[in-house]
């Protein structure tokens, strides 16, 4: 059992490895890196401000988010831890596979008073709460017709409303994980389940929640939409509102090492494709990626600040594994 589990991980790596590398490979057969680089070196300033403030806000309402379901479940942590743990998985996400920054949020909201269990069903929830939102703005994406001209992003945009339908009818119809589902993944599933049921009481935390997931769309695309205009195009606020969802499902996919070519492709195919020049629209794809390294080089800071304040017994915030982490 552990010598297959062992081979399809080594595979898996291998397999975000590769995609990644291709995708890279074909951002790079199809842009001058020189002229790229020009194009981002010209840009002003102020323009990297739309992506920082973006994520900056985001990150504290996904805090936001947490704190509330957390509290449902008992556990009271402050805004600032939260924002501390989102920072410092932003940063560990850099060098794992896309998703992987989602495993280090539960390993240190593990080592809080929340603990492993009820860590892990937030951060599941957190993600249910955002579903509704965006399987609505796909929907519309396919009914309108957004996504014509880019049929992966149709394809994915299809998928995600097929696994959103799937997820929502186990969680209304409360059904138990199957008598024939291995040990090992049903020893790990009966627990976040009972935790995720035992959200079911509070509705009211659950509904702000879902809440909440919208106004983080919504600075997504705008964040996109002003980076658009700074290329000199005027596209509609909504087709961009519509269209970034679909993207975003793709980028996040676990198929590549922190969505690093894939991001760029991503940005490549769907803006390309509506006329906006190759390097320009990979220029957009990179400067909005600066918010997201921002983030990440916060948690870097914070995570220097643990290691050497280690030695010092006084500084318990600082300290690793505790409940200020």
């Amino acid at each position: 059992m552990k010598a297959g589990s062992s081979t399809a991980r080594a595979a898996l790596r291998w397999l975000r490895v590769g995609v990644t590398s291709l995708a890279l490979w074909w951002v790079c057969s199809k842009v001058d890196i020189a002229k790229l680089g020009d194009v981002l070196v010209v840009t002003p300033g102020v323009v990297f401000l739309a992506p920082l403030i973006g994520v900056a806000v985001n990150t504290t309402l996904l805090a936001y988010r947490m704190r509330i379901l957390f509290r449902a479940m008992g556990a009271h942590l402050s805004l600032g831890i939260l924002i501390r743990i989102l920072c410092r998985s932003a940063f560990a996400g850099l060098v794992l596979p896309q998703g992987g920054a989602e495993v280090v949020k539960g390993a240190l909201l593990a080592r809080t008073s929340v603990g492993l269990g009820p860590a892990v069903a937030g951060l599941v929830t957190v993600k249910l709460t955002h579903m509704p939102t965006l399987a609505v703005l796909l929907g519309l994406a396919l009914a309108t017709g957004t996504l014509d001209a880019e049929p992966m992003l149709a394809g994915v945009a299809v998928a995600y409303l097929a696994a959103a339908l799937l997820i929502g009818a186990v969680l209304v119809l409360d059904v138990d994980v199957p008598k024939w589902t291995p040990t090992p993944i049903a020893t790990r599933l009966n627990p976040l389940m009972a935790a995720i049921r035992s959200l079911r009481d509070h509705k009211r935390a659950l509904w702000w929640c879902m809440a909440l997931s919208a106004p983080s769309m919504l600075i997504n695309g705008l964040v996109i939409w002003t980076l658009i205009g700074h290329f000199g195009e005027a596209w509609p606020l909504l087709d961009v509102l519509l269209l970034v969802p679909a993207m975003d499902a793709l980028i996040l996919l676990p198929i590549s090492v922190s969505g690093i070519g894939v991001r760029e492709s991503v940005f490549a195919i769907a803006f390309a494709s509506r006329g906006l020049p190759m390097d320009s629209a990979i220029a957009i794809g990179l400067i909005r990626w600066t918010g997201e390294l921002t983030r990440a080089a916060i948690g870097c800071m914070l995570w220097l600040l643990t290691a050497t304040g280690r030695s010092d017994a006084t500084d318990s915030a600082t300290r690793g594994g505790t409940e200020h982490d």
